[in-house]
């Protein structure tokens, strides 16, 4: 947990752009898209305070849909009309939901992720519930194996 938290916190300054996202840039961050990221955010920190695996799952899967929601509306800014992306497709949810943990730096994630691996019905895994876990432990091995953040380099 100590050693994965570390790794978030050393990513604090990295924004989705930093992996290549076009849709929402350091510019775009009004406070509405403030709102929207700390939304967000806010449901992977409430993940350790449930005691479920399904009820964790679902902080992650609420998470990803506020994301997805985020990303659509980023499609339909005026700066990206006729630009080469891909939506709110998984192109760009990567880089947000990486953002997303480093700016909601959640208590435990390490001991939750072996949680919900372990106990959680292979249900529970199915469809959108198990495409955005994996998005999630995606985003999370990336964490994992940056040795450290250096957005100027990314």
């Amino acid at each position: 947990n100590s050693t994965l938290q570390q790794q978030i916190r050393s990513f604090k300054g990295f924004h989705p752009g930093n992996l290549g996202s076009n849709l929402i840039t350091n510019q775009d961050e009004t406070d509405l898209w403030r709102t929207e990221w700390n939304i967000a955010a806010s449901k992977l920190k409430n993940m350790n305070n449930l005691s479920c695996p399904k009820a964790k799952v679902e902080c992650i899967v609420d998470c990803c849909s506020t994301l997805t929601s985020l990303l659509q509306k980023a499609v339909l800014l005026p700066e990206n009309k006729g630009r080469n992306h891909s939506g709110g497709g998984t192109d760009n949810l990567l880089p947000s939901l990486v953002y997303t943990i480093v700016l909601a730096d959640p208590d435990k994630l390490y001991s939750n992720i072996e949680f919900i691996s372990a106990y959680a019905r292979p249900e529970e895994l199915l469809s959108e519930a198990g495409f955005y876990f994996t998005m999630f432990l995606s985003a999370v091995s990336y964490i994992q194996r940056v040795p450290t953040c250096d957005t100027t380099h990314m």
